[in-house]
């Protein structure tokens, strides 16, 4: 199955069988072993009483006395024969045939599962004679069997069930939703602006609600750009001899380029996330599909009743190995998302207050020192005193602390001393500039204009995303207003410098 519904399908019913399929071997484990302590019980039972009831039928060598007692313990279903064996020529046994009770023969040996033998006594003398009691658990091994075939049906209602709930589920809160949106989108391209009733947002959840006004804001704006391009055309027809109306039209026309040059920069972003995500989805679908597999083998198994506890151990340890991997990767894939969201989160988010530059440093510095990579490595801070900025702290935060980290990491083999150093001094009035400096293995030159580049990194295998410094440069130009540039020689280190006004642009 590679529709979503079919994918989604088998992970819920998966869990689900394996749920139900532990609860019903544990109930069967229980069962069984209750039916064997009732078992013992009966056998126990079966031996007291005849042990009190023998004696006395056997010294009086009473043989219809003896018939009639084990006739009454032959009820028993459990119970398939009993022979009597002792003094005087005795040898009375009775045996089950079919549903009926006859006298066993020199020749008839049971097929019994268990053997009881008593000693019959009497009044503590000498031994009279020997019983013998042939037990059978066909009684048991039929419930074992009918309780089996009980976790089957259970496990196939509750598939079937959640099967059906499942389909219509995701059809009602899914499908038509996605396909709400998709004849939204469809409309925008062939430049028709749908209207609110046409997306009917209110008919569907509260998940994707955001997603059709987001639709509807992509439509609004559409429909005020295509009026901003008539506009600006008129304008340029109309009045070509003004110079001060031209010049308005070109500010325009620069800015709808602008705008439609951040959708393409937003798309190649867009394909590159899709690229990273491929990895551990498809990682994901492959372990689950094995799981599957594996799973309808053992299912095969233990229906046909020949299951092995060997088989079953491998499969317990096959499952444990698959449920880390499709963990970890749907980790990933959620780290990947959440990177892309944090990628188009509006600078409005930002909150601008003044604050003192040294003493923020000191406190960036004194948060990242905690962190392993830090344990070798020593962290100096030097800088100018009363630097009062009115700007971003929290944007200037995550750009500091993301440019010592990859210092941390990527500067240093791991348990490698080194020292990082943070300067910041006064350029001039409205100016101030920071550098981080290490003195690690430094950059190769071929890698230091990919830098910037969204899901570049030299780590790609060790849980590293490539998208610190791409996030760390969008801060310092949005909101922060400045440029950010580095320099690094291998073997000698590497230096980021930040320069920044001391008061960010509105």
């Amino acid at each position: 199955m590679r529709t979503f519904t079919g994918k989604l399908a088998i992970w819920l019913l998966t869990g689900a069988t394996l749920l139900q399929l532990g609860l019903g071997l544990l109930s069967e484990y229980n069962g069984r072993q209750q039916d064997q302590s009732e078992y013992m019980a009966l056998r126990k039972s079966l031996a007291h009483r005849l042990e009190l009831a023998l004696p006395h039928g056997v010294w009086q060598l009473d043989e219809p006395y003896l018939r009639q007692l084990i006739d009454a313990e032959l009820a028993w279903s459990t119970v398939e024969a009993i022979r009597i064996q002792g003094d005087a020529d005795l040898n009375i046994g009775r045996i089950r045939d079919g549903h009926a009770i006859r006298d066993m023969t020199p020749a008839d040996m049971p097929q019994a599962d268990d053997r009881l033998t008593l000693a019959i006594t009497y009044q503590g003398r000498e031994e009279l004679a020997k019983a013998t009691v042939y037990l059978s658990q066909e009684s048991l091994q039929a419930k074992e069997q009918q309780r089996r075939l009980e976790i089957l049906l259970q496990i196939v209602l509750l598939d079937v069930s959640l099967w059906l709930l499942l389909r219509h589920a995701v059809r009602r809160h899914l499908l038509v939703p996605l396909d709400t949106l998709r004849q939204g989108l469809d409309m925008v391209h062939a430049r028709r602006i749908p209207d609110a009733s046409e997306l009917n947002t209110g008919a569907h959840g509260k998940e994707f609600t955001p997603l059709l006004h987001c639709v509807q804001r992509l439509t609004e704006q559409r429909r005020l750009d295509l009026s901003a391009v008539h506009r600006a055309e008129a304008i340029a027809q109309e009045e070509k001899h003004r110079a001060e109306q031209a010049y308005q039209q070109l500010a325009l026309v620069q800015q709808t380029l602008e705008e439609s040059e951040n959708l393409v920069a937003l798309g190649r972003l867009g394909a590159d996330v899709a690229h990273e995500i491929n990895t551990p989805i498809g990682v994901t679908l492959n372990t689950a599909s094995s799981l599957v597999n594996t799973t309808h083998y053992l299912s095969e198994s233990l229906s046909a009743g020949t299951i092995k506890k060997s088989e079953f151990l491998d499969y317990l340890a096959h499952t444990e190995e698959s449920c880390q991997l499709l963990l970890s990767n749907a980790e990933r894939a959620a780290d990947l998302v959440h990177s892309f969201r944090q990628l188009a989160q509006d600078r409005t988010g930002e909150t601008r207050r003044q604050f003192q530059l040294t003493a923020y440093l000191e406190e960036i510095v004194r948060n990242l020192k905690p962190h392993r990579e830090s344990a070798n490595l020593d962290i100096e801070l030097h800088g100018e005193l009363d630097v009062l900025m009115d700007s971003y702290p929290s944007a200037l935060f995550q750009v500091v602390s993301q440019l010592l980290e990859n210092a941390m990491i990527h500067a240093f083999d791991p348990g490698q001393r080194g020292r990082i150093r943070l300067e910041s001094e006064l350029l001039d009035e409205r100016h101030v500039r920071l550098r981080v400096s290490d003195t690690g293995k430094g950059i190769a030159p071929e890698n230091l204009d990919k830098l910037f580049e969204p899901f570049f990194t030299t780590r790609g295998g060790q849980e590293h995303r490539g998208l610190g410094l791409y996030l760390a440069g969008n801060k310092v130009r949005q909101p922060l207003g400045g440029a950010l540039t580095v320099a690094s020689q291998p073997g000698k280190g590497t230096t980021f410098t930040l320069d920044l006004p001391c008061h960010a642009p509105p």
